[in-house]
């Protein structure tokens, strides 16, 4: 094979390289990475995410509807990309709301037990 023939052979298969990325740079719509990411911000407001991670929640829904207007831009990579940090930050904010009720909890049932230690300790009349 000559000099010219396999330089015409790489060219070809650069191009087509090239022609296959292209193609698949804007990939397929991510329709379970979207659903995904709408599953776990319903789920992190379900969690009262609004009340205990009101910011990583608002971050949430601010990346889901970018995800969604990349998807209707037909830019199914950043719409993947969004959604996945969609998901990631209501899952972030789901487990603070948990963190948040949890500690909440625990000192409403200190506050209990402090009071009835109180009430227990006080002279009988």
């Amino acid at each position: 094979m000559g000099h010219a023939n396999r330089r015409i052979s790489l060219v070809i298969v650069v191009m087509a390289f090239g022609l296959v990325l292209g193609c698949g740079a804007k990939g397929v719509m991510p329709t379970e990475g979207l659903a995904k990411a709408e599953t776990a911000v319903k789920s992190a407001r379900t969690a009262e995410a609004r009340v205990y991670a009101p910011l990583d929640l608002k971050l949430a829904e601010d990346k889901l509807a970018e995800a969604k207007a990349a998807a209707g831009r037909e830019d199914f990579t950043s719409a993947r990309r969004l959604a996945d940090e969609a998901r990631v930050n209501a899952l972030l904010a789901e487990k603070k709301a948990d963190a948040a009720r949890a500690k909440k909890s625990t000192k409403d049932v200190g506050d209990t037990v402090d009071a009835l230690r109180k009430s227990t300790q006080e002279p009988q009349k």
